[in-house]
């Protein structure tokens, strides 16, 4: 199957962004399929009157990867994959697109504190997408995008993205499961580094035993507020331990059964 994988990213990111997209590139280049790296010029095509009411880019680079997506099918393609540029493959035998699906998005387990007490949670966002010909969603998303952006006053960060998958109800998205969605905390505790007030907690172990197998992949959410430094200590970590460092905790049981 004829397949593209492509990634965006502005001029000049930090190096750890770099390190990131070389890892996609080299798991691309072994798979055999073509990779596409863009700019800026991810949103063209994107309507004026929507980019307006857009406070960031993200919103934007939502629809922008949807829209390259139809593009790069019509020119061809019969799978396109975008992988955001946050994303390190640090397990590449085991990472795959695959799939009899039309269509595939990435699941998210996430540990975080609730009133105080640790919970998992589980959902699906566009981290990764895959579509193939076909794909009765690519078009539904597309559409229902465009005609949010008209009919919104203003967008959110997420409008496009999750919240989108969030509603098409009644549906269960085929998804990607080993590519771990990290917190800030979780980077913390990768990296080996004292956390920060008002993150307290470990978190590696409830996520994977929430994920329930290994992850050949992540996305390091570059959103959060801390530095390039931590987040390259992250990507090297996750390269050399060849993501044992988080999946070795996979069968690590609760500190609290351990006690007993």
């Amino acid at each position: 199957m004829r397949t593209l994988i492509f990634q965006s990213h502005a001029p000049r990111p930090p190096y750890w962004i770099e390190r990131c997209t070389a890892t996609v590139r080299d798991w691309t280049a072994a798979k055999g399929y073509d990779y596409r790296l863009i700019g800026d010029e991810l949103f063209d095509g994107t309507p004026p009157d929507i980019a307006r009411k857009a406070p960031s880019v993200l919103p934007l680079t939502d629809l922008g990867r949807l829209l390259w997506t139809r593009r790069y099918l019509e020119e061809g393609y019969e799978r396109v994959a975008w992988i955001d540029s946050d994303v390190v493959v640090f397990d590449p035998e085991n990472f795959s697109i695959d799939s009899d699906s039309k269509h595939l998005v990435c699941r998210e387990v996430m540990a975080k504190l609730d009133a105080g007490k640790l919970v998992t949670r589980t959902a699906v966002n566009p981290t990764i997408t895959v579509f193939q010909n076909g794909s009765p969603l690519l078009e539904k998303w597309i559409d229902k995008a465009l005609k949010l952006g008209q009919q919104a006053k203003t967008l959110t960060p997420t409008a496009f993205g999750r919240d989108l998958l969030d509603s098409f109800t009644g549906r269960e998205f085929p998804a990607i499961k080993n590519v771990g969605h990290f917190s800030i905390t979780i980077l913390y505790e990768i990296a080996g580094e004292p956390l920060p007030i008002g993150l307290p907690g470990e978190r590696v172990a409830p996520m994977m035993r929430a994920a329930g197998i290994p992850f050949a992949a992540a996305n390091l959410c570059g959103h959060h507020k801390t530095s390039p430094a931590l987040y390259l200590k992250v990507v090297e970590r996750l390269i050399e331990t060849g993501g044992g460092i988080v999946n070795d905790r996979l069968r690590e049981e609760p500190a609290q059964s351990r006690s007993n």
